[in-house]
């Protein structure tokens, strides 16, 4: 899972993110560049409908797909989960799991 450098101004405030496939890389590129290692920030889930490239090795991480902010309603009921598999799955996996719900 990717690990994540955070690059601060002087002011201390975010202004960048690198992101590496492991804490190898990451130390790597700290050496190489001369930038303080901060310590171990990995095990990240990276959210992206893009690849994103080690920082260091160049090697593509793992992503997990962007599908959007849900929007603030009330609890999902099963029959919600169902239809928003189907959706996002296709109607096999859906079919399955309607058949594994009746215990069939």
């Amino acid at each position: 899972m990717p690990h994540i450098h955070e690059i601060d101004d002087l002011a201390g405030d975010l202004v960048d993110l690198h992101y590496f496939c492991g804490d190898f890389c990451h130390r790597s590129w700290c050496l190489e560049s001369g930038t303080n290692y901060g310590g171990w920030n990995g095990c990240h889930e990276l959210v992206s409908d893009t690849p994103v490239p080690c920082h260091q090795c160049g090697s593509l991480l793992n992503v997990v797909p962007d599908v959007g902010d849900e929007p603030d309603s009330a609890p999902e009921t099963l029959q919600d989960a169902l239809d928003r598999a189907a959706a996002v799955l296709g109607p096999m996996i859906a079919a399955d799991v309607r058949r594994i719900d009746r215990g069939v």
